[in-house]
């Protein structure tokens, strides 16, 4: 890393370019965007390695959070990760805590029809496959109903909308734009996910 000192600055100074033009972008979503320094949205490049079997010590991509309410709150936001061969755009929540993780699961149920007039929406349905499965429940939290049409869902423990980008696509000049398209496919999601952490 050291010998790579001055490349990482060069990556990271481009990363702030992209960041501030996507802040600034993203202002017809929430007029509160551009008001955020775009230096914040970083992630650090040290890897936490204390519960890893992989021991090395950085991260090989750049990560970003796009969250109005700073990048380490709990509440839904963007997350932007840049890595030669693997770049996506992703929205919603990571693991959230029970407390939380209940209350977005509640309004899921109540709000069905709401819910998934979001995922279908044909933009949407476009640009994403499928919410994120990773840490998936084998059955329906207790307290809800196993028919239920957003059953499936209520099983997810995160709530994650991601779009993958080629190489090609990331290096094109028109990539910013292309990523404040999907930013605004996306914010409906967010702000449903939002919805039960308002009160």
């Amino acid at each position: 890393m050291h010998a790579h000192q001055e490349d990482f600055k060069s990556a990271k100074n481009e990363t702030i370019e992209l960041v501030s033009v996507l802040l600034k972008g993203m202002k017809p979503l929430h007029p509160s965007f551009p008001e955020i320094p775009p230096e914040s949205c970083f992630f650090r490049i040290h890897r936490d390695v204390r519960f890893s079997k992989n021991k090395a010590p950085y991260k090989t991509n750049m990560g970003v959070a796009l969250n109005l309410y700073g990048r380490k709150s709990y509440r839904p936001g963007f997350y932007l990760h840049l890595e030669p061969g693997g770049v996506f755009l992703a929205a919603g929540m990571f693991q959230p805590a029970p407390d939380v993780l209940g209350l977005v699961r509640a309004e899921i149920d109540f709000q069905a029809a709401d819910f998934l007039k979001v995922l279908h929406k044909k933009a949407f349905q476009q640009r994403v496959s499928s919410l994120w499965q990773d840490d998936k429940l084998v059955k329906v939290p207790k307290g809800f109903d196993a028919d239920s049409p957003v059953a499936e869902y209520l099983k997810l423990k995160s709530f994650i909308a991601s779009v993958a980008y080629t190489d090609a696509e990331t290096n094109s000049p028109d990539f910013p734009k292309q990523l404040l398209k999907d930013m605004k496919i996306l914010w409906p999601f967010i702000l449903f996910l939002d919805q039960p952490l308002n009160h």
